[in-house]
This record gives C-alpha cells, structure tokens and sequence, in this order.
C-alpha cells in the first residue's frame, strides 16, 4: 500500500499536464458555424486598393489589422470584418447563396469568390486597349 501512494502520485504528475496540453484552446471547430482562427504573424501582402473584376471603376478595399483580422470593403462601400487563414479569406456577414459568410481565395494578383466574382490587385486592361472598361466575364 505504501507503494502504491507515491506510484498513484507519480502517475498524475505526469497524466494531468499531458492531458491539459492535449486540449484544443479554441474548442472543437465545426465547419461552416466558426470562422477561421486570426492568422497572427506573417500575413499575406493583402492592404491596400483591389478592383472588382479587375475595373479600375469598381474599387474594394482590405485594410490588415494588428489582431491579425482584416478590414474589407467591397465595391458598394459596404465594410465588413474577415479573417485570414492560409490563402483563404472569411468574411462572416457576406452571404453566399443563402449560406452564412463569404470564403475568398487568396491568389497572386487575385481574391476569387465563390460566386465567380474576383478583385484584382491592379486594374485589367479592356480588349480594345481604350479607357472603357468591358468586362471579360459577367457573373
């Protein structure tokens, strides 16, 4: 019995902080309920001006916060609060098609929606090389 106490000790010294370590800290994550976790740390090159489909008269906006979450602006004006997490960029109060929260992914020059529609790092030129802008694609 005298064994028995310091070996039960010994075990839970060692239990308990392995088990505690093992938790999730942000609770289970269940898809399409929570938003990505704020990606802290190297973010993409995301600030600044992007234009809706690539019309430089459709300007959006992304403003990096120091939390790690974003600041967007869509080409209405409309501001909203998103997250980053990889290449993909989460938008909870935009809708997609009745469902809750807009997903972006993150290109090189590009942000595509789920819908089809993209922002552009940098104004597209039209077909006709004039000032005029006409959409390649129309969703």
């Amino acid at each position: 019995m005298r064994r028995l106490i310091p070996l039960t000790v010994l075990l839970l010294a060692v239990a308990v902080p392995a088990w505690a370590v093992a938790q999730p800290i942000y609770g289970p994550r269940r898809p399409g309920l929570l938003p990505p976790r704020p990606t802290r740390g190297l973010m993409p090159n995301l600030g600044g001006t992007w234009f809706m489909h690539g019309d430089p008269n459709l300007p959006c906006e992304v403003h990096p916060q120091p939390d790690g979450t974003v600041i967007v602006v869509n080409e209405k004006g409309e501001e909203a609060w998103g997250t980053l997490e990889g290449n993909r960029l989460f938008v909870p109060e935009w809708k997609s098609g009745g469902r809750r929260g807009l997903m972006g992914r993150i290109t090189r020059d590009r942000i595509v929606w789920p819908d089809g529609n993209y922002w552009s790092r940098y104004p597209e030129e039209n077909e006709y090389g004039d000032d005029e802008y006409y959409p390649r694609f129309r969703r």
